[in-house]
């Protein structure tokens, strides 16, 4: 059976890193199935829980998986132990759920690519930044609709 190198991950990391940097954004949100898949060879079964990987042009790459998922995901290539975090699913305490835990994790952003095919409930938690279109980009992923804070 063929076996995608540790090498090749690291390298799809780091031209979507490229990317993200050409298209001038401050982070880009990767959450579908497929898109993290193909990034870090990781599979899961997301049901309703998301689960994201954040990549800002200039940093390593972070996951924001469920707490149940948090061994799971160690194997995902290309992203450092130390940088998978973990929120609680519903019901959560306040502050450990997904949406305050992806807002922490933007942190001071303000240019975010998404991806097209970003789930409704996600980008309703996304309210505080607006929808542009951007039309500079080479027709890669981050072509897509990027958020910009207001």
């Amino acid at each position: 059976m063929w076996r995608i190198s540790p090498d090749e991950y690291r390298t799809r990391l780091e031209a979507l890193q490229a990317g993200v940097q050409e298209a001038g954004l401050d982070l880009f949100i990767v959450s579908a199935l497929d898109s993290l898949y193909y990034l870090t060879g990781a599979g899961f079964e997301p049901l309703e829980r998301p689960f994201f990987v954040l990549v800002r042009p200039r940093q390593t790459p972070l996951l924001l998986v469920p707490k149940l998922d948090h061994e799971h995901m160690k194997k995902a290539r290309g992203v450092a132990a130390e940088n998978i975090y973990t929120y609680w699913e519903f019901p959560a305490p306040a502050g450990r759920g997904w949406p305050d835990q992806l807002r922490e994790h933007i942190g001071n952003a303000q240019t975010i690519g998404v991806e097209p095919s970003l789930r409704q409930d996600i980008t309703d938690q996304l309210r505080g930044y607006r929808f542009e279109q951007n039309h500079s980009s080479k027709g890669c992923v981050w072509s897509s609709p990027r958020l910009r804070s207001r």
